[in-house]
């Protein structure tokens, strides 16, 4: 790949796994989002399934956090590295400080909109609009560091497609 393609190579990723990636995360990150989202917001909040709603953005976006982002901020296991990708991980965290601060701060944003959405009997569309800008701006910061992650760990497309799988992704 030409050095100079990398920027453009990582924007598309980026866009590519925030717009229209299917992700099913793994057994241990499913029961993690499960536990966040119903612990923090209610079960009627929780859709695994791609279906446009409110729900599967929110579940989607807390997975997406969870799965990269949650490690390094919050302690949370690290399930789709192994030693070499880890330092990998800490690299893209440590190269993009600015970015990851952003995504925390996002992510707060999101539970509490999603908590003022979920938890008010007849949500105005105003509280639909916040919840929804914020599960699109967590998605895509996260999908950023995810694109940069995945390029900087794998040179060829065949071993990035495998990673993204690995990772739920695709």
């Amino acid at each position: 790949m030409n050095l100079a393609a990398i920027p453009r190579e990582a924007d598309r990723l980026a866009f590519e796994l925030a717009q229209t990636a299917d992700f099913q995360p793994k057994s241990e990150l499913r029961a993690r989002v499960t536990k966040i989202v119903t612990e923090s917001i209610g079960p009627q909040a929780l859709n695994f399934e791609p279906d446009g709603t409110v729900e599967a953005g929110l579940t989607r976006a807390v997975g997406l956090y969870s799965l990269f982002v949650g490690p390094n901020s919050q302690g949370m296991k690290l399930e789709f590295a192994n030693a070499r990708t880890r330092a990998a991980y800490a690299r893209i965290i440590q190269l993009n400080k600015t970015t990851v601060a952003q995504v925390d701060a996002r992510y707060e944003e999101l539970m509490q909109a999603a908590e003022a959405y979920f938890r008010t009997p007849h949500p105005p569309r105003e509280l639909k609009e916040a919840l929804k800008r914020s599960i699109i701006e967590v998605s895509q910061l996260t999908c950023s560091l995810i694109a940069g992650y995945v390029l900087y760990c794998n040179v060829t497309a065949n071993a990035r497609h495998q990673q993204l799988s690995n990772m739920g992704l695709l």
